[in-house]
Parts: C-alpha cells; sequence; structure tokens
C-alpha cells in the first residue's frame, strides 16, 4: 500500500499535558496539525481526587482500560467501581465520567471514535451524582472552553517513574 502511513511512538518520549485538576495525559498526536482522523486515544495518570474531566457524552464511542489504581465510574447518574483490568464502554451520547480514588494514581489507557464533529459531538450535563463528585457543570452546554475556565493546563515532559 502506498498511501499506507504509520510509525511508532514511545509515551515517555512524546509531550505531556498536566491538568491541576485533570492529572497527566500523553495523547500521542498533534491534534493541530496532525490528529488521528478515526481514533483518539491517550494515556492518563490521575491522583486520588483528580479526573479525566467533566461530565459529559459525546457522539461517537469512548473506552476506558483500567492499567493499575482504583477509579469511580460515573454513568448516567450511577456510581461504579473501576478496578485494574476492568474497561469501561460508554456508547454514542452516554454520559460519564472517571475520578480516582483509593491511596494510589490511576492509570488509564482511552480511547474515542472520532466523529468529524468540533470536539467529537461533547455536550457537558448537569448531573447530582456528578456534582457530588466535583465533576459536574452547572448548566448543560458544548463551550469547552467556558466548563475549563477554571483549570490550569501546562504541557510537560515525561518525568522517570510516571509510568511502570
Amino acid at each position: 500500500m502506498a498511501d499506507a502511513h504509520w510509525y511508532v511512538l514511545n509515551a515517555r518520549e512524546c509531550p505531556w499535558v498536566e491538568g491541576d485538576k485533570t492529572g497527566l495525559v500523553v495523547g500521542f498526536e498533534d491534534e493541530e496539525n496532525n490528529p488521528f482522523p478515526q481514533l483518539g486515544i491517550n494515556v492518563r495518570i490521575l491522583q486520588p481526587g483528580q479526573a479525566i474531566g467533566m461530565y459529559h457524552f459525546e457522539s461517537g464511542q469512548e473506552d476506558f482500560l483500567v492499567l493499575d489504581g482504583e477509579g469511580l465510574a460515573i454513568v448516567e447518574g450511577a456510581e461504579r467501581l473501576l478496578k485494574k483490568w476492568d474497561l469501561l464502554h460508554c456508547g454514542p451520547g452516554v454520559a460519564h465520567m472517571i475520578k480516582a480514588i483509593g491511596e494510589r494514581p490511576l492509570l488509564l489507557v482511552c480511547a474515542g471514535a472520532r466523529t468529524g464533529e468540533p470536539r467529537n459531538g461533547t455536550t457537558y450535563v448537569v448531573d447530582e451524582v456528578a456534582r457530588k463528585h466535583g465533576v459536574s457543570v452547572e448548566e448543560d452546554t458544548t463551550d469547552n472552553r467556558a466548563v475549563y475556565a477554571d483549570h490550569s493546563f501546562e504541557w510537560v515532559d515525561y518525568e522517570e517513574g510516571w509510568l511502570p
């Protein structure tokens, strides 16, 4: 296949983003200039109390595989404990969020379908269970900037020991 495009990236060699409330994430792609067209994939490291973001749904499916630690999944207003090797599958339109709990970091592999819509059709929705855990918006919105206005994010280099 002459048009095939492939490469190998190591998470330890990629730029990471550190969020004050959302932990560490490596996305393996340059979202502005060369986004993956069909699948977004990242590795996340959350300290206890941190969440992957705010409660939301997308127009494509998302999946989350726990590699280490414990998490609390909030899905469609219900709570579910996540532990090592659990896979959380969220079909299109399923509202969800994951928060790290327990004594050690939560290590996740996250994958989501690309829909071609802006921000993959993400809508942040109000939910009382999510509110109890500090991950609900005050009103439904698609405005990503407003949702994360009080969060800080910084590009950082990988530090030895983050990953096993």
